[in-house]
This record gives C-alpha cells, structure tokens and sequence, in this order.
C-alpha cells in the first residue's frame, strides 16, 4: 500500500512541479527562431522583400524520455502601402500557436493580431516598431494523470474510475500584449547588419489551475547578427538570441553558409549548412533550401546538458517552411532590401 500511495503522490508533485515551471519560467522556443518571425518580435511583421509571407514550423522533442512534446506555429503577414508614403510603410498579420506537453496533454494555445510600422532612415537603413495582442488558453487533460486518490481500498491497484478528490481546473484563458522594435541597415556593399528586442507578457497576466494568483514574467527577448555578402554565389549569416524570463536564461549563437545553386542568376535557389550552441543546453545543426518563393529548413538538436544521460544526446525534431509572394506593383516603388534569413 505504501510504495503505490508514495509512488503516485511523487507522479503528482512531478508532473504539477513541471507544468508550473513550464507556465510561468520559460515560453515556448524554436531553435530555428529566425524562420518563426511573429514568434521572435512583432517588429517584423511585415518586414519581406515581397508583399506577403506565409510561415510554418514543427517541433517534437523528449521523444526517448516522455511523451513527446510538439510546438506548431503558423503565421501570415503582409506589408501595406510599400512605396506610398516616403519609404515607409505599415504590416499587419496574424499568429497561432499550439504546444502540447507529456503525458498530461498539457496544452498551450495562443492566437494574436500583430501590426508594425517600418521607418526608413535614409537610403540603406531602417528602424521597426511592432506591437501584438490576443488571447492565449492553457488546458490540462487530468485523465492522464495519476492521483493518490485513485488507489483501490485495498491499497494494491490504481483504479482510474475513482475520482481524483483535487481541485485542479481543466483550463484557463487570458488576453496577453506583446511589443518590439528591430533595425537594419547596410554598411556597405559586402556587410549588412540587424538587432532587436522584444517584450511579451507586458501586463504579466494571471494564470493558475488551482484558484492562486500566479502572474506570468516578462519576457525579454534579445535578437540579432550580420550578413556578409564574399561573394555573388555565398554569403554567411550569424545570429545570436538572448531570452530571459524569470530565472530562466537563453542565449543562443550560431552561423550558416548560404550557397546560390549553380544554374541561378538571383539568389532564388539556394542550399544553407549551419549550426548553432544554445549554452548549457544543446547543439543545432541545421540545414536550409530555398526555392524561388520557398524556404525550408531542418535542424535537430543534439543534447549536451546533464539529461543527456536520459535523452542518449538525443534533442528535439525541428521543420520549418515560409513563402513569400510578391504583388508586383506594391514591390516596384520600393529600392530597399529588407534582410532575409
């Protein structure tokens, strides 16, 4: 009777342990965070070469200790008035986001409206001020779950028929908000730079399963790198990304090589190698293709930290794909290039 009672009760404690750590120390994350913009900064909405940009990615991870754990984002922005007033112009667009988590099917849903405006400073630099809001649910599925309360009166078995006797809520909801700026410029024909900085959970919202007033922390995220053009059929891009929230910190640094395809006179098609070192944590390797209006990409994470003795190395699964279609005449007006990761 003992071993299951403290068996289960220890479930419990875990389980609850992590999914308050989960909702309150640390957001969701991509390792290829350049290619989830609405994720990373409201500034970059909008913030295409074209007049509109359609955006994807999976992750799965902790596939050889847990049930997996899947983050899905999808995204759609586009820029108005491009060419229209001076070299400035307005994004609007639109974000979803879906994270499942273990064994409780812990759930995490958000979906915000993201509007920008992009200032030109000059021929060959610009500064970006973006903003997001919108409503976020978190669900648990408590059948999942095991509870002390569950174990038969003869104190052998776990009979899930029983009721749990806990006060824990299926879900809650909250409205959240979200700004950012960014900047880019080009220094000279072979360098371009850009930085930003983000803020999320800006009124700290209250969210709790169990009637307490638990705020979530601010989120600061900070972001940026360079493109160095050596040449008209290569180039490499370096990023770095620093979030902190609560007591967690991420800091994440890597490059990749860009390779134009022989046969391309523009850098349509191209195929990109990278890797990346998210400190205390895991290394990226990543793998690009870009196809006239396509890019996709691959990484996986090799884990480094202490679970590596649990995980064998093994990280998380990452795909990621973005479009970007042009209206010809919205794009003619406009001499700028915006950066393109």
């Amino acid at each position: 009777m003992g071993c299951v009672y403290h068996r289960s009760k220890l479930i419990l404690v875990l389980i609850m342990s992590f999914m308050t750590f989960m909702a309150s120390a640390q957001d969701i994350h991509f390792s290829q965070f350049y290619a989830s913009p609405l994720t990373l900064n409201p500034a970059l909405t909008g913030l295409t070469n074209c007049t509109y940009r359609g955006a994807a990615i999976y992750r799965s991870q902790w596939r050889s200790i847990s049930s997996p754990y899947v983050t899905i984002g999808s995204s759609f922005d586009m820029n108005l008035l491009k060419g229209k007033i001076n070299n400035d112009y307005i994004g609007v667009g639109l974000l979803f986001t879906d994270d499942f988590a273990g064994s409780s099917s812990f759930t995490s849903m958000q979906a915000m409206g993201s509007f920008a405006y992009h200032k030109a400073l000059g021929k060959y630099h610009q500064i970006s001020a973006g903003i997001q809001l919108g409503l976020a649910q978190k669900s648990v599925n408590l059948v999942g779950l095991t509870f002390p309360n569950q174990v038969n009166g003869t104190g052998t078995a776990y009979d899930p028929s029983l009721p749990n006797s806990e006060s824990i809520g299926n879900s809650l909801s909250y409205f959240d908000y979200q700004a950012g700026l960014f900047y880019f410029g080009q220094i000279n024909d072979i360098l371009r730079i850009f930085n930003g900085a983000s803020l999320h959970h800006l009124t700290q919202p209250e969210e709790s399963f169990m009637g307490a007033k638990n705020r979530i922390p601010m989120r600061i995220t900070s972001h940026g790198g360079l493109t160095a053009l050596f040449s008209n059929n290569w180039k490499l891009t370096s990023h770095y990304i620093v979030l902190i929230q609560a007591n967690a910190l991420e800091i994440n640094l890597g490059s990749a090589i860009e390779f134009d395809l022989p046969d391309n006179s523009d850098p349509d098609k191209f195929v990109s190698v990278g890797g990346y070192y998210r400190f205390n944590d895991a290394f990226v390797f990543v793998v690009g293709v870009g196809f006239v209006n396509f890019s996709m990409g691959i990484s996986y994470d090799i884990n480094l930290s202490s679970l590596n003795t649990a995980s064998n190395y093994k990280g998380g699964l990452e795909l990621s794909l973005v479009y970007e279609g042009c209206i010809e005449k919205a794009v003619r007006s406009f001499k700028m290039e915006c950066p393109k990761w």
